[in-house]
């Protein structure tokens, strides 16, 4: 077996020299996506939710900690929420549902300051001009307060958005387990946070584990292709060209030559 150390740095390098390639090939194209200035809610949204996925392929390329399955789990299953979203939003003709979307997160965020404003006047947490600032800041202004009484019903159940959206299948075959990691039912601590004591006396009962877990380079490759599906939905809604798949088929290239160069590691431990 190779290196493994060898192999993280180098699969480093090859990420940085992907996102420098790509991230001026995404603001050019930033640029020349069809926008209405009018009402601009359809490219605000899907744009958020692509860079969102974007940001979060960032970090699998540049840290191999994401490569152990539950921390790279839990960032897969917000990619893979984000691009759920993408997926149900850009089948609608309408900028109505874009707008219910925005409306739904801002709703989410009136009512946390609402509950924050009466904990602070019941006296049950403790008073602070930053706590106050944000209270009384208009970083919801978007929605009304009738909104709060409106059931934005498209947003309320992802696994019903899934379905609709086409992605019934990788709701139940990824999405499913990785909200179990996320969540950190017993599956997950059973799976990566305990290992049996060696001691037969004891009965082989599980124990903490502290160590880093193996590494599965494979998920890099799941979120790689998560980004180029939520690449896919914006530059057809926007009409422009892909650019990106040569760059990430080049990227991939590197990457395999480097594993066969040096053999997949599984135990980063020194």
């Amino acid at each position: 077996m190779g290196d493994v150390h060898s192999f993280i740095a180098g699969s480093r390098r090859c990420g940085r020299r992907f996102l420098d390639a790509a991230i001026p090939l995404l603001e050019q194209q930033r640029a020349e996506a069809e926008t209405d200035l009018y009402e601009p809610v359809v490219s605000e949204v899907l744009g958020g939710l692509l860079a969102r996925v974007f940001r979060f392929l960032q970090t699998f390329v540049l840290d191999y900690h994401l490569w152990a399955e539950d921390l790279g789990a839990v960032v897969l299953r917000m990619m893979r929420e984000s691009v759920f979203y993408m997926r149900f939003l850009a089948q609608q003709a309408e900028p109505a549902t874009f707008l219910e979307f925005q409306r739904y997160g801002m709703g989410q965020l009136k009512l946390y300051k609402l509950q924050l404003r009466k904990l602070l006047e019941e006296g049950r947490i403790t008073d602070s001009v930053d706590l106050r600032s944000f209270i009384d800041s208009d970083c919801d202004e978007e929605v009304s307060d009738l909104l709060l009484e409106v059931r934005l019903k498209n947003f309320e159940d992802l696994r019903k958005l899934s379905e609709a959206a086409g992605s019934k299948e990788e709701y139940v075959l990824h999405y499913q387990p990785e909200s179990i990691i996320v969540h950190g039912h017993w599956p997950a601590l059973r799976e990566f946070y305990l290992e049996a004591c060696q001691e037969p006396l004891h009965r082989w009962h599980l124990q903490p584990r502290f160590r880093l877990p193996n590494l599965d380079p494979s998920l890099l490759g799941q979120a790689v292709d998560l980004f180029a599906t939520a690449y896919g939905i914006w530059i057809k809604k926007n009409s422009v060209p892909d650019i990106m798949e040569p760059l990430i088929d080049r990227y991939l290239e590197e990457i395999e030559a480097l594993a066969n160069a040096e053999p997949v590691p599984m135990d980063p431990s020194p």
